[in-house]
């Protein structure tokens, strides 16, 4: 036994699959329309904030430098190791490293922001600058 299907129909799932492998995928939202002015509007300024990536700097010796992508790094503004914020149990751990992320701001800035609840006190975000002084030792 043979099926045939009406051409309408083919025509039909046809095109309607054409289209949906014509669409484009649906770009950023337009920012909304602020007002500037009496009776005027202009688009709200869009800005992209770039997170970084995962990253545990060392902290035992205080925030001063960091080694990323095969280069040294100095603190813009030294600062001491912070106390580490209770977890859910209560209980604090130490390991000498704070969890956050770093991001490449250009060739001579990083920016280390702490993850919200890991430390209290203490910077919550740090700015590095390339350095070709060698890192010392803890004092």
């Amino acid at each position: 036994m043979r099926h045939t299907l009406s051409r309408p129909l083919i025509a039909s799932a046809f095109t309607a699959l054409a289209l949906t492998g014509c669409t484009a995928p649906p770009g950023p939202t337009p920012p909304a329309p602020v007002p500037s002015g009496p009776g005027t509007t202009e688009p709200a300024p869009t800005t992209t904030v770039e997170l970084g990536e995962p990253f545990r700097l060392y902290t035992h010796c205080g925030i001063r430098y960091t080694r990323y992508a095969d280069r040294d790094w100095v603190a813009d503004e030294p600062a001491d190791d912070p106390t580490r914020a209770p977890g859910p149990d209560g209980g604090t751990r130490y390991d000498g490293y704070v969890s956050g992320r770093m991001a490449r701001v250009d060739d001579h800035t990083l920016r280390f922001t702490v993850d919200p609840g890991t430390t209290t006190g203490g910077p919550s975000v740090v700015t590095f600058r390339p350095t070709t002084d060698p890192i010392p030792l803890c004092e």
